[in-house]
């Protein structure tokens, strides 16, 4: 995608146009970054169009194919079950896609995904925006740079209010619950830190009977195909709960630590270079930016031939993942997803 006379346009050609599809509370957090951007869109919705594009001079589309025929690619915000549909259709119309986490509710809808991109053409963007925020950043290039040497131990934890009674989000039939909608960031940093998962164990708190509130604990264990082992915990809090996220990631050579709670996010913990036996802090965080932002742009400068932050297949195996901790809640036992995405490569 091009990127000269400002972001989404050729020199001496029109602005490329998104299709916006969706306009609840992640369409206006995209349509702020795309409107930072330059960008031309169009918004279609079932509800909230009007108002969204009235508040930022856009238009509307009164139709899925009215918009797909008037935009150049599409940015799909929509409530999670909605995710795959939307997307096969407009990769079906000659689309390149930017799906909001998580790309589908089952790993044969995020593998049918993948199927279209690969058969039309077409560019798949899943929107994990954690990929993109300053502190995890800089920790996966620590890791790959080999500065905490062989990663042994992760611990991620991410907590927030619960979603209010009665909305999309609340119902798990919709949102996937708390393990698709919360805790498959972590899921993913956890694979993006250490490498691939070979299996995964989970429990989740006992729900209170009468207890509409949602408020609940999920707590999972994952062994990757290093021998590294990640804990990953995701919480659902009372009204009034105040957003932080964590991690420690922990190698043979020293610590990396993050929390959003604290003035200095993120630190690394290494050997001392004057040959001290003991660790020295080092502050990694870097200054504070708009991740929504960094993503929309990351997604349009694309190319063959980079190496983009987050492909299809990324979010294929975020939403393997927070399946495979779905299917560990219930069971009681240990999911193996080397058995299941051999199940799945038959099937597909």
């Amino acid at each position: 995608m091009s990127r000269t006379n400002g972001p989404l346009a050729d020199a001496g050609a029109k602005p490329r146009l998104v299709g916006l599809i969706g306009a609840g509370r992640m369409g206006r957090a995209h349509m702020a970054a795309w409107g930072q951007l330059g960008a031309s869109v169009i918004v279609f919705a079932h509800e909230g169009a009007a108002e969204l594009a009235g508040r930022h001079g856009v238009r509307t589309a009164s139709s899925m194919e009215q918009l797909l025929s008037r935009v150049d690619f599409v940015d799909i915000v929509t409530p999670s079950d909605t995710h795959a549909e939307f997307a096969v259709t407009a990769i079906e119309a000659g689309h390149d896609v930017v799906c909001e986490k998580p790309l589908a509710l089952s790993t044969s809808s995020a593998l049918a995904v993948q199927t279209a991109a690969e058969l039309y053409g077409r560019t798949v963007f899943p929107a994990h925006v954690v990929r993109f925020t300053k502190p995890n950043i800089a920790a996966h290039r620590a890791i790959q740079k080999g500065r905490i040497g062989q990663v042994a131990v992760a611990r991620f934890h991410r907590s927030t209010a619960a979603p209010f009674p009665g909305s999309w989000l609340s119902d798990d039939a919709r949102s996937g619950g708390i393990v698709f909608d919360l805790m498959i960031h972590d899921l993913d940093q956890a694979r993006w830190m250490c490498g691939a998962v070979d299996s995964v164990y989970a429990v989740r708190s006992r729900p209170v009977p009468g207890d509409a509130s949602g408020i609940c604990t999920v707590h999972a264990t994952l062994t990757h195909a290093s021998g590294a082992i990640s804990q990953v915990t995701a919480t659902w809090g009372p009204i009034g709960t105040q957003f932080f996220s964590s991690f420690s990631i922990a190698g043979d050579l020293g610590v990396i630590r993050h929390d959003s709670r604290q003035i200095s996010e993120l630190s690394i913990d290494i050997p001392d270079a004057g040959g001290s036996p003991r660790l020295v802090r080092r502050a990694l965080a870097a200054a504070q930016h708009n991740p929504y932002l960094s993503e929309l742009e990351a997604f349009l400068q694309l190319r063959p031939t980079l190496d983009p932050r987050v492909t299809c297949e990324d979010g294929v195996e975020a939403v393997r993942l927070a399946e495979a901790v779905s299917r560990a809640i219930s069971s009681g036992v240990v999911t193996q997803l080397h058995d299941a995405s051999q199940a799945e490569m038959a099937v597909r």
